[in-house]
């Protein structure tokens, strides 16, 4: 919940268009604590979902591989076909995320996209 309001309050002070020096004092304190919160979500809560990559995200990946092979002169090399294990990407600036959750049911994963 602390992460939650300390989003909300980065993004209040953030958008100000006009900052006094303590506004900027307390954005950059924010800001310092803010990534620190982000850091202790990654390691405590994202590590606790196994996630892979959706299969346009491994197509994305194996197209710049293949593309920077070529600029390197290396078409001798082949790219990795498997789909790479990921995390959820807590990125504060991508806030879109496209995680695959196992079904305890069926045993199959079902990709969970929030993208609106």
């Amino acid at each position: 919940m602390k992460l939650l309001y300390r989003t909300a309050e980065w993004h209040a002070l953030a958008k100000l268009r006009m900052h006094t020096d303590t506004s900027l004092s307390l954005l950059e304190e924010l800001t310092t604590e803010f990534g620190d919160l982000l850091r202790k979500f990654r390691d405590l809560t994202c590590s606790k979902f196994s996630t892979v990559e959706l299969p346009r995200e491994t197509a994305a990946r194996n197209r710049r591989e293949m593309l920077n092979q070529q600029a390197a002169g290396s078409s001798s090399a082949t790219a990795n076909q498997r789909e790479q294990p990921t995390a959820p990407n807590p990125d504060p600036h991508r806030p879109e995320s496209n995680v695959q959750v196992n079904d305890t049911e069926t045993g199959r994963l079902s990709a969970s996209n929030t993208r609106t």
